[in-house]
């Protein structure tokens, strides 16, 4: 997506954003894809004809990632997060949890709640149907480490956050739907995406 944002090309069908890709995420079953860009819009792709079937708009500056589960959530540097229904044309914005920075990455548990990790250090639970975190947890990765990584074991209580702190770090929601640390492994670097297999 460096490259003029063009996300990738297939024959002669392209998929372009006017600058450079923040995230994409598939729908398998509808065979759309859905990709964020700095140029501040949200498009929903048709993958067998490459054609833009919407453009949304909202974010007041760059999404920087973006999440499908039922639903399409997209967080950026504008400190929301934000879900789109975007055959409604509909966009609900939340923010809240004393977020002072950009919200870099966003991972959904399931079609009502997902995580953030932000660069001010916080890490929130949210509840979809609510407009601030359920909890949340500051400088999830240690004083000064902004949080570049987040991903959900889809449909279970449990996930992953990288920083560059030299830890991958695994939690879990409580029943009473408070984030828990579980444990962390040692992992020197810059930790820039995380994805747990299907397996």
């Amino acid at each position: 997506g460096e490259n003029g944002g063009m996300l990738t090309q297939f024959d002669d069908v392209r998929f372009k954003h006017k600058k450079a890709v923040t995230g994409l995420a598939f729908q398998s079953k509808m065979k759309q894809l859905f990709s964020c860009s700095y140029d501040c819009t949200v498009k929903v792709w048709d993958c067998e004809t490459g054609g833009c079937l919407s453009t949304l708009y909202g974010h007041e500056m760059e999404p920087l990632s973006i999440d499908f589960c039922g639903v399409t959530v997209t967080s950026g540097a504008d400190r929301t997060l934000r879900m789109w229904k975007y055959e409604e044309e509909k966009q609900f914005v939340y923010n809240g949890g004393g977020i002072k920075a950009s919200i870099d990455c966003v991972s959904m548990f399931n079609n009502n709640y997902c995580v953030t990790g932000s660069q001010d250090g916080i890490l929130c639970f949210w509840d979809l149907s609510k407009k601030k975190p359920v909890s949340f947890v500051k400088n999830a990765h240690g004083e000064g480490n902004w949080i570049t990584a987040v991903s959900t074991l889809r449909f279970r209580k449990f996930f992953a956050t990288g920083s560059y702190n030299g830890f991958l770090k695994f939690w879990s929601i409580s029943d009473d739907r408070k984030i828990e640390f579980c444990f962390q492994v040692p992992l020197i670097g810059y930790i820039n995406d995380i994805k747990f297999s299907n397996d």
